[in-house]
């Protein structure tokens, strides 16, 4: 399809550059927008002496359309191992173990799941209040509130279930993936972006680093007959549409924004914690969780393979809220989960001061309102990770359903 229209995408990572593949795989030309000098956002690997440091998402939820565009891409994929399938753990009840609910809880919990997908959440009711109510307070307290704090940073009386609850009761796609489960690029997730934003090129897309992005600017690629999609954050979004939409903007600035800090150890292979696996996600109420601050940890080098660069050497990366140094707490925290010391060759702190937003009651009431699709007769999109169903993988079908939407906008406008 040729067209003398262009596509603008303000913002290079997962939601820019995926939206950026599909149009340009259409012939639709495209100029991709980066404040900063790499591709990527929260998405990057950093290859270190030990191995490597991921430092936003480790994995995807894998799917159909993820397959087909690593295969496009010729990105080599890997499982998740047996193992770390196998061996996921909580910690509730001040113990660590893979089913923290007693008998009753547990048969409680099974009745809820008959019929679950008719127990649709509440306008405004939580991921606690909605765990409680259909699958018991046992389950929404020591299985729910402890997996999803890990997940998303936030308690789960914060978290919106129409939000995270309700796109889990939909049925499925019938195009089911070969491979279930999580999966990460063999390389890691960077080499999904470094993919992602070498295929624009190629298919003579443009991407420009180090461009800041104005209102002013908007409006005039706007008045050339462009449409342009802001693909960045939604604390940047806001900024960008204060002049274009003053009650969209105040919408949007009014999400709150979590900070997240992920810490990664190498240690020697002798001072593994006992119960590891996939990793455990931590309970605030804990004995050893007094200052509400690490979330969790992934056991990097048994989740996928080649992310330590030596049979000797073990890899945990922690999740904290990054109130403060997660540093000083880790060790404490290790011993607490049987680990007989912390030999560390090495380790690498991230700090994100804005890195999610919080998926509650605020974004469940834009969601509701969708003001965002009042820019789109204007020829301005919104796309992110708060723009519809949460995970990388979902954001992935987002950008193959907008790149659709902006292909029919440009030949039928």
């Amino acid at each position: 399809m040729g067209t003398s229209k262009q596509v603008h995408i303000v913002g290079a990572g997962l939601s820019g550059l995926s939206l950026a593949y599909f149009l340009s795989k259409q012939s639709i030309p495209v100029t991709v927008h980066e404040k900063d000098s790499a591709p990527g956002g929260l998405i990057k690997t950093h290859r270190t002496e030990h191995g490597n440091v991921e430092t936003g998402a480790n994995a995807f939820m894998n799917s159909a359309l993820l397959e087909s565009v690593a295969k496009d891409l010729d990105v080599e994929f890997v499982a998740a191992s047996k193992r770390s399938k196998k061996n996921r753990y909580l910690e509730a009840k001040n113990k660590v173990s893979r089913w923290p609910l007693n008998l009753c809880e547990t048969l409680r919990f099974l009745l809820g799941l008959f019929g679950i997908r008719k127990k649709h959440p509440l306008e405004g009711e939580s991921v606690y209040d909605w765990s409680a109510r259909v699958l018991g307070k046992g389950a929404a307290k020591h299985l729910v509130s402890c997996a999803l704090r890990g997940i998303y940073a936030s308690s789960a009386k914060n978290l919106s279930a129409k939000i995270i609850i309700q796109p889990l009761l939909k049925k499925k796609s019938i195009e089911k993936p070969k491979v279930k489960g999580s999966v990460s690029p063999k390389a890691g997730m960077g080499a999904f972006i470094d993919a992602l934003a070498k295929n624009v090129v190629q298919n003579n897309g443009q991407i420009i680093y180090a461009s800041e992005i104005s209102t002013i600017k908007i409006q005039n690629l706007l008045d050339s007959g462009n449409v342009v999609v802001i693909a960045s954050a939604i604390w940047d979004a806001a900024d960008l549409v204060k002049d274009l939409d003053a009650g969209l903007s105040q919408d949007l600035s009014s999400v709150p924004v979590i900070p997240v800090e992920t810490t990664t150890l190498f240690l020697a292979r002798a001072e593994q914690r006992t119960k590891r696996g996939f990793g455990v996600l931590f309970d605030k109420d804990s004995k050893y969780s007094s200052k509400d601050n690490l979330l969790g940890v992934l056991d990097s080098d048994v989740i996928f393979s080649g992310r330590v660069n030596s049979g000797d050497v073990l890899a945990e990366t922690w999740i904290s809220s990054g109130s403060q140094d997660p540093i000083t707490e880790i060790p404490q925290k290790r011993a607490a989960l049987g680990a007989s010391g912390t030999n560390m060759l090495s380790f690498r702190s991230i700090l994100w001061q804005k890195a999610l937003p919080l998926f509650g009651s605020q974004l469940e009431s834009l969601h509701r309102k969708k003001s965002w699709t009042k820019l789109q007769d204007r020829g301005i999109f919104l796309h992110g990770n708060y723009t519809g169903p949460v995970g990388v993988a979902k954001i992935l079908q987002r950008s193959k359903e907008l790149g659709a939407k902006i292909q029919w906008r440009l030949k039928n406008t």
